[in-house]
């Protein structure tokens, strides 16, 4: 599974269990496949874009097949 930005959009978060759009550790992702917040949980894409400034939000591409981080 691939990872192309470092947020997610309508998942499960590992140490809460909820499911929404958040920043996640990307070192932690690429340990173990979970994904960890670093911050609010958003219900929504809509509400975690207004939430977050654009500089937070990036590109990012983390192959976990190959553990491969192409940044």
């Amino acid at each position: 599974m691939a990872c192309l930005t470092n947020y997610t959009v309508h998942c499960r978060e590992k140490k809460t269990g909820r499911i929404g759009c958040f920043l996640f550790d990307i070192e932690h992702y690429r340990r173990t496949g979970e994904f960890i917040a670093i911050g609010e949980i958003y219900d929504s894409l809509a509400e975690f874009y207004a939430g977050t400034k654009p500089s937070q939000r990036q590109g990012i591409y983390i192959d976990r097949q190959n553990m491969q981080d192409k940044r």
